[in-house]
């Protein structure tokens, strides 16, 4: 149990200290400085990277390591909830779910971010879990389905599962925004689109002002009855509302897998972890 519990936190402190945990989505260029500080932690071990734990918030880092474990040795999620073995480690190898410990609701604390999709479509999920200080708990700050933006301001863009609609240039998705209130992700609204050039019977030209065949439809509302039809200048007034000047977060995701094989220790600290965005 130690021993695996000292390989989770050095994927932890793998993640934070040579692939940033997270950070502006940016591709370094050749010879950056960069891919050099890269190649100079290709000789850490997974022991150094262990005894190289952040400083910040060195509490936390432990709870997520072990929140990591007990999903093996209890079969529970990271706030404690069962995990149904059928759904979710019947169907593929559970251990090659990501994971991640990044700040991404921006409220100066890292979460810990999990990417399950060894499941039905229905069952598929990425969530934020977030470690109360005060109460010592890991608690459950927002599940979407795995299609997951994250900007910098708090804000997240979640793509729908399905595009059942008539658009074809943009995927439906729903904006939520961090509230440090209540520790949760507020839903802001959804948008879906209307390609003339993909279904033309029907198509309301009279909200295409700027002729280029594409209207929006903003929804406020999560039942998706409360419909607002815009052409592309009032779409994007809307959605720089939420998102202008913000920045998206790159996630340098983790193997579970490296609960279970030291190889996977060793080579995802040489910096070779699998950006999922």
């Amino acid at each position: 149990m130690r021993d695996r519990k000292r390989i989770i936190l050095a994927m932890i402190a793998a993640g934070c200290i040579f692939a940033g945990g997270c950070g502006i989505k940016e591709s370094p260029a050749e010879g950056s400085t960069a891919e050099t500080e890269v190649s100079e932690a290709a000789g850490e071990t997974a022991e150094e990277a262990a005894d190289e734990l952040p400083e910040i918030d060195p509490e936390a880092w432990e709870i997520y390591s072990a929140a990591l474990e007990a999903m093996f040795s209890q079969n529970i999620w990271p706030d404690g909830k069962e995990i149904d073995e059928e759904e979710y480690k019947s169907r593929g190898d559970f251990s090659e779910n990501p994971f991640a410990v990044c700040d991404v609701d921006n409220d100066g604390r890292e979460e810990l971010l999990l990417h399950v999709t060894t499941a039905s479509m229905a069952g598929m999920f990425e969530g934020v879990y977030d470690y109360d200080p005060d109460t010592g708990k890991i608690t459950e700050e927002f599940v979407v389905f795995p299609a997951v933006t994250y900007y910098d301001n708090g804000t997240l863009k979640s793509e729908w599962s399905h595009n059942q609609g008539r658009g074809a240039k943009l995927w439906p998705f729903t904006l939520y925004e961090y509230d440090p209130g209540t520790d949760t992700y507020i839903r802001r609204g959804s948008v879906d689109s209307w390609d003339k050039d993909f279904v033309a019977e029907g198509f309301p030209a009279e909200y295409d002002t700027d002729g280029d065949g594409t209207v929006y439809f903003i929804y406020e509302d999560k039942n998706l009855t409360d419909r607002k039809t815009v052409d592309g200048e009032e779409y994007h007034q809307w959605l720089d509302s939420y998102l202008s000047g913000a920045e998206e977060i790159r996630i340098d995701w983790q193997d579970l897998k490296a609960q279970t094989d030291p190889a996977v220790v060793s080579r995802n600290i040489r910096g070779i972890a699998r950006p999922l965005i």
